[in-house]
């Protein structure tokens, strides 16, 4: 699956690095046809630029479920999307059943809305 989340291919030390790297194009992904995303899956990955670019881009609306909440708070917090993604997961969790809601918060995704 591939991604646009950039990684800086050269080190800087200045404050404004990862933005003047990417400005120059100094990311290697800049001109790679695939870019690895290790500890993701595809669907999520996709869900998560679905919800992202939105209808308008995509013509297909992502909704919310107990099957994809967990990719798309994880991948929300990781590439820091709050309002448009992370907050809406969580508002969905809050109101499912006490019983679906145990089974995230033993995951990875209900340790992360626990924290914040």
């Amino acid at each position: 699956m591939a991604s646009n989340a950039p990684s800086e291919e050269t080190n800087s030390s200045s404050d404004g690095g990862d933005q003047a790297a990417a400005e120059a194009g100094q990311f290697k992904e800049a001109t790679a046809n695939e870019i690895p995303l290790p500890g993701k899956k595809a669907d999520g990955v996709l869900d998560f630029l679905k919800k992202v670019y939105g209808f308008q881009y995509v013509k297909e609306h992502v909704e919310i479920t107990m099957g994809n909440v967990e990719h798309l708070l994880m991948l929300s917090d990781e590439y820091h999307v709050k309002e448009l993604i992370f907050n809406p997961c969580v508002e969905f969790l809050e109101v499912q059943p006490k019983t679906k809601r145990k089974c995230n918060e033993d995951s990875g995704a209900g340790r992360l809305v626990q924290s914040r």
